[in-house]
């Protein structure tokens, strides 16, 4: 474990509880949020922690776009998958 692992761990273990939202995990003020998060990644695949994770906006790329215009009966794409592509449009 690298001193910034744990310094995340050490203010985690400050929260009651030990939880805390992934914003409020600050292991020191200059860590910027996507390092913050690779942490708390890594520290959940190790076990070392457990996390549970919302995705709140999901968008379309245009691959996905594409796909819609096509003729999908000869395309490995199942029906929920392409109703999940149909959803992610509107």
């Amino acid at each position: 474990m690298d001193t910034r692992e744990l310094n995340f761990v050490l203010k985690l273990l400050g929260y009651p509880g030990y939880r805390a939202t992934i914003a409020d995990v600050k292991p020191n003020i200059r860590t910027k949020s996507t390092d913050r998060d690779a942490i708390c990644r890594q520290l959940c695949d190790r076990g070392l922690l457990d996390c549970t994770e919302e995705i709140l906006l999901i968008k379309i790329s245009p691959a996905g776009k594409a796909l819609l215009k096509l003729d999908t009966t000869n395309l490995p794409v199942s029906k929920a998958e392409l109703k999940v592509l149909h959803a992610c449009v509107q």
